[in-house]
């Protein structure tokens, strides 16, 4: 029996990756209302959708970027990364429907909740893309030690659901959104931006 490792084109991934993200944040802008009057208290009734919208539109697009440094480190992919990678696109597919439900009911706690078990169970599909790097072809020295690092920063992540989770049952719905807003200036985003 052949043991030998097969690997697959990261390419075919990394362009079904950035094709369904782009519609995705696509959709999310064509989910805005358009203000009753075009007044500034016209907008600014609609300023929970605005959030919502962009949230979810940066959030999206740190995930992407995300995804993007980690592929540029490897050159092939395993059948479990392709898998891991439809999951995700799948959860990230839904950004969209629990963005418009988190607009137009913004103070629910149930619909606050969903909104963030959804973006967690994508956020969550990060880890075990790095997990799979062991069946990736890679050349590259700092690999394994970025992918350490992320996966360390990624484990604070369940702790701040939580939090956001409590109080949105506790205090304040909305805390789950400010939750994930909080998570773009986390270490984890701005060292995958690199800033």
């Amino acid at each position: 029996m052949n043991n030998q490792r097969i690997y697959l084109n990261k390419e075919r991934l990394v362009a079904l990756i950035d094709a369904v993200l782009a519609i995705i944040m696509t959709l999310l802008v064509l989910n805005l209302q358009k203000p009753v009057q075009p007044t500034l208290a016209g907008f600014w009734a609609l300023r929970n959708s605005y959030f919502s919208y962009t949230l979810s539109f940066f959030w999206l697009g740190i995930l992407w970027l995300s995804l993007n440094q980690f592929f540029a480190q490897i050159n092939a992919i395993g059948s479990r990364t392709v898998i891991i990678g439809l999951v995700m696109l799948f959860v990230c597919s839904l950004v969209p429907y629990l963005t418009m439900l988190a607009s137009d009911d913004f103070h629910s706690q149930l619909i606050q909740t969903i909104f963030g078990v959804g973006t967690g169970w994508s956020t969550c599909c990060l880890s075990p893309y790095f997990i799979t790097m062991d069946e990736c072809a890679y050349e590259s020295a700092s690999l394994p030690i970025y992918i350490h690092e992320q996966t360390r920063l990624l484990l604070y992540s369940p702790v701040t659901k939580l939090a956001g989770i409590g109080i949105c049952w506790m205090v304040y719905p909305p805390a789950v959104m400010f939750r994930l807003f909080s998570r773009l200036f986390s270490p984890f985003c701005i060292r995958t931006l690199k800033l």
